[in-house]
């Protein structure tokens, strides 16, 4: 490309001047358009070598201009720069090649031309797949820079922001990207503009509402309570907080918890990587999408309806403090200068992002960086099984968070779990009994000993009978232990069981889950095949084993194992979503693609709420959730 065929498109005459006499000392040959209209047709009939434009009024109305020339066949290879004298533009016009300032930096324009000039090939909408060696590239480079891990499970999210900026770009390889990126990570602010495609998911208010419900009815009662006759100063981090719904939520649920909330001392510090994500939140503005999850008298109280949406109020805005933050290598937020730390760190759905050893490094930041006793929320997807022993684990309702242990010494990682479905632990689901299958009541919350810490079931449950008038259930004790994560008293109470019952393929499932989860494959599998002896026609063993295959590497016995399982039971959500995600991980996309979509259908059979067998604990509308954003 030679970048000699210049089409400026401008309203003002002054700026067109000036841009001509650089690009004539460039020896480029300069065209010129008064309107965005007369622009874009003058490009269809007589594609340039490269667009100059200067938006009429907000930089924002650049945006519908570069789509018309991005969706036109002549003009789709055509980059575009923008002239403009808003300072965030560059972070906010990531379909354009560059962002100028107004008036230009001739310079800046002078490297732009170089940079076009030195172009290997043509600019193509499609170009070739990212194979593994390209794959590594970006990978070691992102984990290096950033802590974010892009492995198999989330390459088509990397593969698609590569080529968003490629697009702007107007490069036609992933190595031609790659380079670019490497040269001006740093120095155009490159990364940063990457990294908007790849960490922006879709959130919104009150996401996950029973968190936010456990905080109004349980955690901050608690903490008020705690501080009651002494200073009442409260403080929340919100890591990884996106567009700002998040903290903004917490915000409205600190007002609505407590009635006194004016005379505390509050502070909410709301993080992300992504600095565009950043400014969005500080401007406060949301549609009517984002707001589903907001009650209308929420809205009315704290929100006001413009043109432009719906803007947080001024109480809710001073209460949060917005920054860029790298979790990876930048340093923690304070709590305050002598203050003990965060009493709530909420940071969900960031760490599935993250290999093990980033995870382990972040937990154990985010337990020093609490209060003793403070809580930490993550997404339904994340839980700190075989991370750290510094948190002991709380439920309500459908979900669950976890507390700091008081004066708890150093974080000991255990071994790391091995068997896990892609995006969530895998363990005992309650549908895993001696067929008939029978549904049983869910087991109440875990309670640590010693206290409830302010989690308290909804109701008080009927008084049980006295021990010697009711059989001891050895299966449900050991479900509700294994369900706390006290898998070394699990596995005895089925131990014991197997011993009277040694068919109960409920006990043997769950007893192969344990010995997967500590690498012992052998046993592990030597308990699914006694359960198939009890009965060969159990879906959910041969779910569990393909679990251990895929663990350990035996890809085409799991991929069987799966599809055994759904023969018995095309119902089943959980072996049409492993099967999925294996076939995509061996580049079987399609038929990947037709599993996934095959789990979602099933999912959208289920009842609200309920929660999905074999998933990790997740309600049927976090895995669906998990699902559309992987089928997009």
């Amino acid at each position: 490309m030679h970048a000699s065929d210049i089409l400026i498109i401008s309203g003002d005459g002054q700026l067109s001047e000036l841009l001509a006499q650089t690009l004539a000392a460039e020896k480029c040959t300069v065209a010129t358009a008064r309107s965005a209209a007369e622009g874009v047709e003058a490009a269809r009939l007589r594609p340039p070598d490269l667009i100059i434009l200067d938006p009429a009024g907000a930089p924002a109305s650049a945006e519908p201009v570069i789509a018309r020339l991005q969706r036109r066949r002549e003009t789709r290879a055509v980059p575009v720069i923008v002239v403009t004298a808003d300072p965030v533009a560059e972070h906010e016009l990531l379909p354009a090649f560059d962002v100028l300032p107004r008036p230009p930096d001739p310079e800046r324009l002078r490297d732009d031309l170089a940079i076009l000039r030195r172009r290997k090939g043509a600019f193509t909408a499609a170009p070739a797949p990212l194979d593994g060696e390209t794959h590594r590239l970006f990978a070691e480079f992102l984990e290096a820079e950033t802590g974010l891990h892009f492995d198999q499970r989330n390459l088509k999210l990397l593969e698609r922001g590569l080529r968003s900026r490629m697009a702007a770009l107007k490069l036609g390889s992933f190595t031609e990207y790659f380079d670019y990126l490497l040269r001006f990570a740093a120095a155009r602010g490159e990364l940063a503009k990457l990294l908007t495609f790849l960490t922006v998911g879709e959130t919104s208010f009150f996401r996950y509402s029973h968190h936010f419900d456990a905080l109004r009815r349980f955690i901050i009662p608690e903490i008020a309570g705690r501080r009651e006759g002494g200073r009442k100063r409260l403080r929340i981090w919100s890591a990884g907080c996106s567009t700002g719904e998040e903290p903004y939520s917490l915000a409205i649920t600190v007002i609505d918890a407590l009635p006194d909330w004016r005379e505390w001392d509050i502070a909410i510090v709301a993080t992300d990587l992504n600095g565009a994500s950043i400014r969005r939140a500080r401007e406060g503005i949301y549609g009517d999408r984002t707001l589903r999850g907001a009650p209308p008298e929420c809205l009315q109280r704290h929100f006001t309806k413009s043109d432009a949406g719906w803007r947080i109020g001024e109480e809710v805005r001073r209460l949060v403090a917005f920054g860029v933050l790298n979790l990876q290598g930048g340093r923690f937020p304070s709590s305050g200068e002598g203050e003990p730390g965060f009493d709530v760190i909420f940071c969900r759905n960031v760490m599935i992002y993250f290999d093990l050893a980033t995870m382990e490094r972040l937990v154990a930041k985010f337990a020093e960086a609490l209060t003793p006793g403070g809580y930490l929320f993550l997404g339904h997807s994340e839980s700190l099984l075989q991370l750290s022993s510094r948190f002991e684990r709380l439920s309500h309702g459908s979900g669950f968070y976890y507390r700091r242990r008081e004066g708890h010494g150093a974080a000991t990682p255990r071994r790391a779990m091995p068997v896990s479905l892609p995006t969530a632990p895998f363990v005992l689901s309650r549908e895993a009994t001696p067929r008939p299958v029978l549904r049983e009541p869910p087991p109440p919350p875990f309670l640590p000993a010693g206290g409830t810490g302010g989690v308290m079931p909804a109701s008080r449950p009927p008084r049980p009978a006295p021990a010697e008038e009711r059989p001891r259930d050895l299966f449900r004790e050991a479900r509700i232990l294994f369900d706390a994560e006290e898998y070394g008293g699990a596995a005895a109470l089925l131990d014991e069981l197997l011993l009277s019952e040694p068919r109960h393929t409920g006990a043997l499932l769950a007893r192969g889950t344990i010995h997967a989860n500590g690498g012992r494959f052998a046993e592990a599998l030597a308990d699914c095949a006694a359960a198939l002896e009890a009965d060969d026609l159990l879906p959910e063993a041969y779910l569990v084993r393909g679990l251990i295959r895929e663990a350990s590497g035996e890809t085409e016995e799991a991929v069987a194992d799966y599809r055994r399982a759904l023969l018995l039971d095309m119902e089943a959500v959980m072996p049409h979503y492993a099967l999925g995600r294996l076939l995509t991980r061996l580049g079987k996309n399609r038929d990947g693609e037709r599993e996934l979509r095959n789990a979602m259908r099933a999912l959208e059979r289920l009842p609200a709420g309920e929660m999905v067998p074999f998933s990790g604990g997740m309600p049927r509308e976090t895995l669906l959730e998990l699902l559309r954003s992987e089928l997009v």
